[in-house]
This record gives C-alpha cells, sequence and structure tokens, in this order.
C-alpha cells in the first residue's frame, strides 16, 4: 500500500518537476495531497498538519508518505532533494507514515540522527532504486 503512494509521489514529482515547481509531493490512500511549491517542504507539511486539524484529511493513526525526487534535467551539483531531522519533526507531526527519497540523488542531513529520530517516531525512510522509478513512469 505504501509503497503505491511512493510510487504515486514520484510519478507526479517528476511531471512537476519539469516545469521547475518542486521536489516534493505528499500521497496518501493512492491520491495526492499536496505538492510542493516554491514554500518548500517544511510548508508543505504544516499544509497537512493543518488540513488534518480542520477535519479534511483523517487525524487517526499515519497516513501517507513524503516523496522527495530529483528534478528532470536538474544539475546534480546544486539543490539536491534533501531531508533531516526538521523534515522528520514536521512528517511526524503531519501524521504521515514515512519518507521517500529518489536513492543516489538525495542528501540525508545529519543522516544519524536523522535515521534515530526516524526510528524512535516509527516513521520509515525509504531510498527508491531505479527500478522503483521505472515502475513509476
Amino acid at each position: 500500500k505504501q509503497m503505491e503512494n511512493i510510487r504515486l509521489g514520484f510519478s507526479v514529482c517528476k511531471a512537476v518537476g519539469q516545469f521547475d515547481i518542486g521536489q516534493g509531493a505528499i500521497a496518501e490512500a493512492g491520491r495526492v495531497v499536496a505538492i510542493e511549491g516554491v514554500e518548500g517542504t517544511d510548508e508543505m507539511l504544516a499544509r497537512i498538519v493543518r488540513m488534518r486539524e480542520i477535519g479534511r484529511m483523517p487525524e487517526d493513526g499515519k497516513h501517507g508518505v513524503l516523496v522527495k525526487t530529483m528534478k528532470p534535467g536538474q544539475d546534480i551539483r546544486a539543490d539536491l532533494p534533501a531531508i533531516g531531522p526538521k523534515t522528520v519533526e514536521g512528517a511526524v507531526r503531519a501524521g504521515l507514515r514515512g519518507i521517500a527519497v529518489e536513492a543516489g540523488h538525495s542528501i540525508i542531513l545529519e543522516k544519524a540522527a536523522t535515521l534515530e529520530l526516524a526510528r524512535k517516531a516509527g516513521l520509515f525512510i525509504y531510498g527508491a532504486s531505479d527500478s522503483d522509478m521505472a515502475k513509476a513512469r
């Protein structure tokens, strides 16, 4: 079920990334519920928190996955998708089940702290491979 959300998120990120819109999306229950714009990942996660608070999204349990990918044709020397402790904290507040990043094309800031924080929160972090990406296209 989460793999379906991951594939959907990757597909959407690649589609909107060609227009230089953002590097992230949140997929939940087989639908995209947020796309990152110029405001960045933290604000996108805060939007999910607000939607749960006003009843637009379920508040019970953990739902959905944050997906971060490179934009098509992006120069890998600049602005790679990144997650860190702040991202994990935002994902937990947003009630997400996990975070998926494009393997080999993403940065995990403060890696040990980020992974430990995710582990303690019961949040998975998944590095999607090229074969996962191919299935998303």
